[in-house]
């Protein structure tokens, strides 16, 4: 249970705010270009599809996030963004639960368990 946040089970966003929020973390992630917004998503790079992702998930300002492979396909600039984005989030006080392949995403994180061979391998003493 999460004191003092509203979760919406059915998935709805927060209309107040939602879209200013989502354009203040576009920005945050450094997509120069406010046109991106009234592009279709075959028109992005696979970078900015990313961003706008991530900008689209941060509109109801979640206090849980939940990131499947945040850097696959993404060239090593972009992909150091979007892992220093992910950091701000979590100096910010957000929850980060990220499932990646990427060893440098992975050294970045402040607690990994580690999943091999289908056994939970976590470091020494249970902790990191």
């Amino acid at each position: 249970m999460v004191w003092g946040r509203r979760f919406h089970p059915t998935g709805r966003v927060r209309r107040r705010g939602a879209a200013s929020r989502a354009r203040e973390s576009a920005t945050g992630q450094g997509n120069p270009d406010p046109e991106t917004r009234h592009r279709h998503p075959h028109e992005l790079s696979v970078g900015q599809q990313q961003r706008v992702a991530l900008a689209r998930m941060l509109a109801n300002d979640p206090p849980l996030i939940l990131a499947d492979e945040p850097t696959v396909n993404l060239d090593p600039e972009t992909s150091a963004h979007v892992l220093d984005f992910l950091d701000a989030l979590h100096r910010e006080g957000k929850t980060i639960v990220m499932v990646t392949h990427d060893l440098r995403a992975a050294a970045r994180a402040g607690r990994q368990i580690r999943l091999v061979a289908g056994t939970i391998d976590l470091p020494a003493g249970g902790q990191h």
